[in-house]
């Protein structure tokens, strides 16, 4: 049997018996949440009967599927796993499909704790997110937007990666703050040359092909959100062009841009629009035009923070 570990995990503490590249939790941590590995799943196998509260397919063969079983809780990916958890969310077992175990701690550090998180009634962004003098950045949008190479840019010169993919907030006073993911950016392979910014030790492969670059995003508290931030990338433009939006607009891209998409169940999505509409009213959003690369621009880092504290209100 395996030994099991408690890792830190946007603000989560997470016992399971997976081997997963996050940071451990202090030895004394009581879990919020255990997940174990099951039995693999046969060949054939269909999706299990309950009531469907979400479903999203995006293309390539990939989907998801959320149900409320007879047992629990059904979480879904066809083909590649299904995650188990029981009726109270406290524990769940996770049972991959023939040949992917590998994919498990790849979706226990991403996908899997964000449905955990809405189901106990929070609403997780779509974003990268860094930080700078106690400041942080969120990059918003859809997968291939420019999120992780924008949040690697900005590493490279100085800023500390707080998440990669996923952000979680939480209410702090009349803001927000961010809690940090498992440290590590996932590179696609039009971006993954941003990786020989960083030592040599800090790059690996991740179990889906992607080039990593893995941080230390340790911090004495969690930075404050500053700004958030849509990625337009251009390769026709020559200059940062800021646009900031209306709280009706930036509302409406929140609410585009969640982590969790496909919600069928009236609950959730009332929730989700009235925690973004909220957080609209306390952190500026705007439209980042930005010259695209690779090779981007010298200097393009520091002018992204300049621009976006230069913007009109």
């Amino acid at each position: 049997m395996s030994s099991l570990s408690t890792f830190a995990l946007y603000g989560l503490r997470i016992e399971t018996d997976l081997a997963l590249r996050a940071p451990l939790a202090e030895a004394s941590a009581v879990p919020d949440f255990s997940i174990r590995r099951g039995e693999d799943l046969p060949t054939e196998y269909p999706a299990p009967p309950g009531e469907v509260w979400a479903a999203a397919d995006f293309g390539h063969g990939v989907s998801v599927r959320l149900a409320k079983t007879a047992a629990g809780w059904s979480l879904l990916y066809p083909n590649t796993a299904e995650v188990r958890f029981a009726p109270d969310l406290c524990s769940a077992t996770l049972h991959n499909a023939p040949g992917k175990a590998h994919i498990l701690p790849l979706l226990l550090t991403s996908s899997i704790p964000t449905w955990w998180l809405n189901l106990r009634g929070e609403s997780i962004l779509h974003a990268s997110a860094v930080a700078l003098e106690g400041r942080a950045l969120a990059f918003i949008g859809a997968s291939g937007m420019g999120k992780s190479t924008l949040a690697t840019l900005l590493c490279a010169h100085g800023a500390t990666l707080i998440t990669d993919d996923a952000l979680r907030l939480e209410k702090s006073g009349d803001g927000y703050a961010c809690h940090f993911g498992p440290g590590e950016l996932r590179l696609r392979p039009a971006a993954a040359a941003l990786a020989g910014q960083f030592a040599p030790e800090c790059t690996t492969v991740s179990a889906d092909g992607r080039t990593t670059v893995r941080l230390n995003t340790l911090a004495p508290k969690l930075p404050r959100l500053a700004a958030i931030v849509i990625p337009q990338p251009s390769r026709e433009t020559t200059a940062l062009r800021v646009e900031r939006l209306s709280l009706v607009q930036a509302s409406f891209q929140l609410n585009s841009y969640t982590r969790v998409i496909g919600w069928q169940a009236e609950g959730p999505l009332r929730r989700q629009f009235e925690w973004f509409s909220h957080l609209a009213q306390r952190v500026p959003v705007s439209k980042l035009t930005v010259p695209w690369g690779p090779p981007f621009a010298t200097g393009l880092a520091e002018q992204i923070w300049e621009a976006l504290d230069s913007s009109p209100p």
